[in-house]
């Protein structure tokens, strides 16, 4: 596909940067994102070799208290995603999704750009998928 390996690793991204994603598993795959931060993820397995990976994400900010996990829910319901999304007891949120690479990458735009008043900074972390979610659900706090 063109792209560069990735290692392994946690990134954090702020607001300010612009970038266009586009989805290609099909489900939404030609709209761009754009005017969002570009994570600029660094991991160290061959993502491009994994057909399903899993991405942990942790936003903080204003970002309990004002529909962030309903949200969530509703974006990833438009994509072959399965995982969750959480608040946790220091007032951060965390999503958990596993689906191919740029699905679940632009998920994660998707929510930084219709939640960007509320997001003050995110941080990512990439991994090979452990396949043990069957849908994407809303959790209650720290489960």
């Amino acid at each position: 596909m063109g792209e560069a390996r990735r290692p392994r690793g946690q990134v954090t991204a702020a607001r300010g940067r612009s970038s266009l994603v586009r989805c290609g598993c099909g489900a939404g795959g030609e709209d761009p994102v754009p005017g969002i931060a570009d994570s600029g993820t660094t991991e160290d397995i061959d993502l491009d070799q994994e057909p399903v990976v899993r991405c942990v994400a942790t936003f903080r900010g204003r970002v309990q208290g004002v529909g962030f996990r309903f949200t969530t829910k509703n974006i990833a319901n438009n994509y072959p995603i399965t995982g969750y999304v959480s608040n946790l007891p220091d007032g951060s949120v965390r999503l958990v999704g596993e689906g191919e690479r740029e699905c679940v990458s632009v998920l994660i735009q998707r929510v930084l750009l219709t939640m960007q008043g509320n997001i003050r900074e995110h941080t990512e972390s990439w991994e090979p998928a452990s396949g043990e979610f069957s849908e994407f659900s809303i959790r209650r706090e720290g489960r």
